[in-house]
């Protein structure tokens, strides 16, 4: 993919503890395992290390190559990146001085990525490279806990199938024949008049999950919602999170704090309480 897309394609050998590369011209019982890192300007990247968990450098995140900084030696020093969300690298940008006002973040070359498990690690001891693989696309495992706008989903065309080649272990149906069956779980919420069905829900941002909150199937059998953590200001437009046979109250933390008080001006805060109307 890279060759078709990008230009100045640079090749990235590992290193050894002397910053000295390793090359595949070295003898086979120094030759590195892994294959060389082929990176360029523009080039869709993933970062497969933790680099700093707290600000969001972590592994698995996304974006592209912006830039390569070159040293007094005439070597690639840091990749700067500009990643897909904007929030990741807010701290790095503080005191970067590649970074400082602009909206990347710079990577190195380090000693532990996310493949050296795969590694004889007593051959491996002191070597760095660039925490970076290509990825124009990744695997549904990977993309546990991201947020995209977009998915691609590209389809699976069998062009040969031989059935005598499939085959299932004779005691499958058997086994699955002892397996005792899963008891349902009591339902939460019962519907009597003599009973009141409260739900309390940490809501993280109603503007972000509100959707999904109102069509959940438990929360149209409450007959009192407490949410926490909002999120929502003064100026936001409580109407737009009107759940129909419910009434809404909503305050906002700056309005539940004077405007000398530390938590006024705090982000996040806020709580809502929807009631049945009945």
């Amino acid at each position: 993919m890279i060759k078709k897309i990008c230009t100045n394609i640079r090749t990235f050998y590992e290193v050894d503890r002397n910053d000295k590369e390793i090359n595949q011209n070295e003898p086979k019982q120094t030759k590195r395992i892994n294959k060389p890192l082929q990176l360029a300007k523009n080039a869709k990247v993933m970062i497969t290390k933790n680099i700093c968990v707290n600000d969001g450098l972590a592994n698995g995140v996304t974006g592209h190559i912006v830039e390569f900084v070159v040293n007094n030696n005439g070597n690639i020093s840091h990749i700067i990146i500009k990643c897909d969300s904007p929030k990741v690298g807010r701290l790095h940008r503080v005191t970067c001085p590649h970074c400082h006002g602009r909206d990347t973040v710079c990577v190195t070359r380090e000693s532990d990525t996310i493949d050296r498990q795969d590694f004889d690690l007593s051959s491996k001891k002191g070597i760095k490279q660039f925490p970076l693989r290509l990825s124009w696309a990744m695997t549904i495992h990977k993309a546990q806990g991201i947020t995209v706008d977009q998915v691609v989903i590209k389809g699976l065309f069998l062009i040969d199938l031989h059935v005598e080649r499939f085959y299932c272990n004779e005691n499958v149906d058997r086994i699955l024949s002892q397996m005792k069956e899963m008891k349902r779980k009591t339902p939460i919420f019962r519907a009597s008049p003599n009973l009141l069905n409260v739900l309390l829900h940490n809501i993280e941002g109603l503007k972000s999950n509100f959707n999904a909150f109102k069509s959940h199937h438990i929360t149209e059998k409450a007959d009192l919602i407490c949410l926490t953590e909002t999120w929502l200001k003064n100026n936001d437009q409580i109407n737009k999170f009107q759940i129909n046979g419910y009434t809404l109250i909503h305050k906002s933390r700056s309005c539940s704090f004077s405007v000398n008080h530390p938590l006024h001006s705090q982000k996040g805060g806020g709580i809502a309480i929807y009631f049945r109307d009945h």
